[in-house]
C-alpha cells in the first residue's frame, strides 16, 4: 500500500513558498495528487493553534449555504480552513465574495478517493498544518449547522 501522507522529496513544502513546484512533485510521486486541479489560498491564521480539514463535493459553481456557514463558525473560532472540494465537473464552485473574510483555502481535485482522498491531499499540501493541537476533520455531508456550534467546539477542545 502507498504512503498518501508521504512527504515531497523537496525542501518547499510550504504551499504558500514554492507551492507551484511543491504541487509538481506531489503529483509525480503520490497518485491522489494527481487528482489536484486548482489551489486557492485563503485567510491564514499563522499564529494559531487550530486547524479544520473538510471535505466537500459537489458539481455546481457555488458552495453550499451549509458548508459557508461550517467555515464561518470555525473561522470565527480561530480555526484556519483547508477545504478540499472534489467534483466530476470542470466547472470550480467559487467562494462568494459576500464571504471573503473567512474564505478558506481551497483545494479543487477530481473526486476520487472520498473524503479520506480529499483529506489525504489537504494534509500532504499543508503538512505544517498538522503541528498544531486542535485539528478537525469533517465532510459537507449534513446540512446545517442551523445554530451556533459553541458547545460541540468545546467539549472537542
Amino acid at each position: 500500500m502507498e504512503d498518501y501522507f508521504a512527504a515531497p522529496s523537496c525542501e518547499k513544502t510550504d504551499l504558500a513558498q514554492g507551492g507551484a513546484v511543491k504541487l509538481a512533485i506531489a503529483r509525480a510521486t503520490n497518485p491522489l495528487m494527481r487528482s489536484v486541479r486548482k489551489i486557492v489560498p485563503g485567510v491564514k491564521k499563522s499564529n494559531g493553534d487550530r486547524v479544520a480539514f473538510i471535505a466537500s463535493y459537489g458539481n455546481c459553481e457555488y458552495f453550499s449555504k451549509s458548508v459557508i456557514e461550517l467555515v464561518r463558525q470555525l473561522s470565527g473560532r480561530g480555526y484556519e480552513v483547508v477545504l478540499v472540494r472534489a467534483s466530476d465537473s470542470v466547472v470550480l464552485a467559487e467562494w462568494p465574495s459576500a464571504h471573503i473574510s473567512v474564505q478558506p483555502t481551497i483545494i479543487y481535485r477530481k473526486n476520487t478517493g472520498y473524503d479520506f482522498g480529499s483529506w489525504a491531499v489537504g494534509m500532504q499540501l499543508n503538512r505544517k498544518l498538522l503541528s498544531r493541537p486542535y485539528v478537525l476533520i469533517a465532510n459537507d455531508s449534513l446540512v446545517g449547522p442551523f445554530g451556533p456550534m459553541d458547545a460541540v467546539l468545546d467539549s472537542y477542545e
